[in-house]
């Protein structure tokens, strides 16, 4: 039997993702990635004997049911990594610290002592209970927007109308939900909403209820990847490439064609030389501002240019340390009300001490980030004031780091922004994190994998359901299950 041939346009876990399952279902993959290794934001850059991750840190979904797991278990993939017990602690704005812990209730007893008047233990399981039972009919995404009466017909089966009262959460603002308690104190609400902005990229009063309780209890299943964010986007790469598939790096792919009833690719190798290759069927892994550019002509119409929905672009910072005692636990959210950073927190995510595929002995990598706005930074670069603001940038994080942990000797800090990402991505403008899940950004409103092009669908962290490398993997499981029909997530 032939097997189906699939190009797959962009390396990101998405595309990754897909790539391993359907080349496990034997699907001929080919995959272009642009830059020289895989894994999208969630990829990494060396400096010296340092590994550092460039964009994302955190690590979840590994738990048993969720997208991560599945997808190990599927492709007997067995990735080095812990959970963290201890995965984070929060540094407030008046040098509060609040300990984010894997188990529920000792992280409730915390906020018991720190917040005694509001019930945190009712809170907090129902965000426990309203994450647990999205989990458990997210199968039903592939059928989601419906578009035919097969997917209306999927999506009335018992099992997910059991659960409809989710869809109300899903269009109710979270802040609407919060206890008295919880609303009318200042502390407890700076809590949630940085917490949301790492996960959700929307404060309280813009996400949906049902979403903000996936971004408020994944610590409790945050992971340790050895090797850095990269080790599990690698793994899927030489995953495909041991089914027969192809990862091309440095190749850069410029234009879709139609080629009868097939699609055809045309793109430039790193030695500039142009390449060619058809397919039945071509996904894009670029975002929905980049995927447009990929056409020309009569074909252009179909992929008009969407708005930029108030994604975030990104501030980070990179540097080594070295003390005679290890940074644990290893993500430290630290709040701040910074003219230069903005009133939001910055978030320090340290390698493990013993991970030495990161740093040599002794040594810990930092990668720190935050958001920011796009635009602020295109016109610094117009205005030519853009070095000049990066380097009041770098400065700033190290004095915030000096004056958060001492004694460290600290090695030289390099500074990413928008403009960064632009260039080594390629992303539109260097918007990263995909679209901020909002009551505007709703599901109903979210792009789909479908495209009005046939045989050509697009994925990613700016289509449903987007944004992490959860999200990501999540959607890979969603179209993977239409081009096979077969439900990966049941």
């Amino acid at each position: 039997m032939t097997s189906k041939q699939i190009i797959i346009i962009g390396g990101g876990y998405a595309g990754l993702s897909l790539g391993a399952l359907l080349a496990h279902h034997n699907y001929q993959v080919t995959m272009y990635e642009a830059h020289t290794y895989v894994g999208g934001c969630a990829s990494y850059f060396k400096r010296h004997k340092f590994k550092f991750d460039a964009g994302a840190t955190t690590l979840s979904g590994l738990g048993t049911g969720r997208p991560l797991r599945i997808l190990c278990d599927q492709l007997n993939i067995s990735l080095p990594s812990i959970k963290l017990d201890h995965p984070m602690r929060i540094h407030l704005t008046d040098n509060t610290i609040i300990e984010r812990f894997a188990d529920l209730d000792k992280f409730i007893e915390v906020l018991d002592n720190e917040f005694p008047k509001v019930d945190n233990k009712a809170f907090w399981y129902g965000l426990k209970e309203r994450e647990e039972n999205l989990w458990s009919v997210l199968g039903a995404g592939q059928h989601f927007p419906p578009k035919s009466i097969k997917d209306i017909s999927k999506l009335l089966r018992p099992k997910v109308l059991a659960k409809a009262p989710l869809g109300l959460w899903a269009f109710t603002p979270f802040i609407k939900t919060l206890p008295k308690g919880i609303r009318n104190n200042p502390r407890y609400m700076d809590l949630i909403n940085q917490q949301l902005l790492i996960s959700t990229q929307s404060l309280a009063s813009e996400v949906p209820a049902l979403l903000a309780a996936m971004g408020l209890i994944y610590p409790d299943d945050m992971h340790y990847s050895f090797g850095g964010m990269a080790s599990l986007a690698e793994a899927l790469s030489d995953f495909i490439i041991q089914k027969g598939g192809e990862v091309h790096k440095r190749h850069r792919v410029i234009e879709v064609k139609e080629s009868g009833l097939r699609l055809k690719v045309h793109g430039i190798n790193p030695t500039k030389k142009p390449f060619e290759k058809e397919a039945d069927i071509v996904v894009s892994n670029l975002t929905i501002w980049d995927t447009p550019k990929l056409f020309k002509g009569d074909l252009k119409q179909l992929f008009p240019m969407p708005k930029e929905r108030s994604a975030w672009g990104a501030i980070t910072a990179y540097f080594s340390i070295k003390g005679e005692k290890s940074v644990s636990p290893l993500y430290h959210q630290i709040h701040i009300k910074d003219e230069l950073l903005g009133n939001g927190s910055l978030f320090f995510s340290f390698s493990h001490p013993d991970d030495s595929e990161r740093a040599p002995l002794g040594h810990q990598t930092v990668t720190v980030s935050t958001h920011t706005q796009s635009d602020h930074w295109q016109q610094f670069f117009e205005n030519g004031d853009y070095e000049e603001n990066k380097e009041r940038i770098r400065k700033r994080i190290l004095e915030i780091f000096n004056q958060k942990f001492l004694n460290y000797e600290t090695g030289k800090v390099e500074v990413g922004t928008p403009h960064t990402f632009e260039r080594f991505t390629s992303r539109h403008k260097g918007l990263v994190g995909g679209l901020p899940h909002n009551l505007r950004n709703n599901i109903l409103t979210f792009p789909e994998q479908r495209t009005p092009l046939d045989g050509f669908y697009q994925i990613g962290d700016t289509t449903f359901p987007g944004q992490g490398i959860v999200g990501v993997t999540t959607g890979a499981f969603l179209l993977a299950g239409k081009l096979l029909g077969k439900n990966f997530l049941e």
